[in-house]
């Protein structure tokens, strides 16, 4: 007799059905599931739950870290940060590690107490060699720069107010060298530009600080943090 004679088809079914917000809370490595509200498979490399979106584990292109945290400022949960209420800066942990070396985050919604801040952001626990250039055009249509070569964090990495919003490339974040920085930044109702850098401490960054200028605060909104896996 087959197992459906003494188990109900429907409980042989369900092993391995969740949802994204549901998943199992102590993954087993090789434990693969499917989330029915995104219709993708997905299985768990003993450190994140990665998609089986080809014949290959962990095919090459983007994806959401899900391991991430945030140890101070949001909650995290399969991989999206949310921003807790009036905040002055969230600390995302576990974004970046040997799989990936470049990576992309992206943060929306929410709101700034201010209408006119713009977004920062600080690799690890590092305050200084933080290089970077904004060249940016202002309302009355004039072409102006600002840059540093002493830099404590990186500044104007995106818009705060009304709306939070950013989309930063980072390159060798977690490898023990210089980090590169590329994004579109701006502040709101006021100018706008590219913003290029570098973080020259040879330093491994596992984590990073989102944060908002003019002690302003943030309410809400997500981070997300994707990687451009190598293999």
């Amino acid at each position: 007799m087959g197992m459906s004679n003494y188990i109900p088809s429907s409980a042989l079914t369900k092993a391995g059905v969740c949802t994204s917000s549901a998943r199992p809370a102590s993954p087993y490595d090789g434990q693969v599931i499917y989330e029915t509200d995104t219709d993708r498979t997905l299985v768990w490399n003993n450190s994140a739950w990665v998609f089986l979106s080809t014949s290959t584990a962990n095919p090459v292109g983007l994806e959401l870290i899900t391991s991430v945290g945030c140890s101070a400022g949001g909650t995290a949960s399969n991989g999206v940060v949310t921003i807790g209420s009036a905040v002055s800066s969230v600390v995302v942990t576990n974004a970046f590690n040997a799989n990936y070396d470049s990576y992309r985050i992206v943060v929306s919604g929410g709101s700034a107490s201010a209408s006119t801040g713009y977004l920062t952001l600080q690799l690890g626990s590092a305050t200084s060699n933080y290089r970077y250039q904004y060249i940016f055009g202002t309302l009355s249509n004039i072409l102006s720069t600002t840059g540093t070569v002493t830099g404590a964090r990186f500044d104007h990495v995106g818009v705060a107010g009304p709306l939070l919003a950013a989309d930063i490339f980072l390159t060798n974040p977690f490898a023990a060298g210089a980090t590169t920085i590329n994004c579109f930044a701006g502040k709101t109702g006021n100018d706008a530009g590219p913003f290029t850098g570098f973080q020259v401490d040879t330093t491994s960054f596992t984590s990073f600080t989102l944060g908002i200028s003019n002690s302003n605060t943030m309410t809400g909104g997500t981070i997300r943090v994707y990687g451009l896996r190598n293999s």
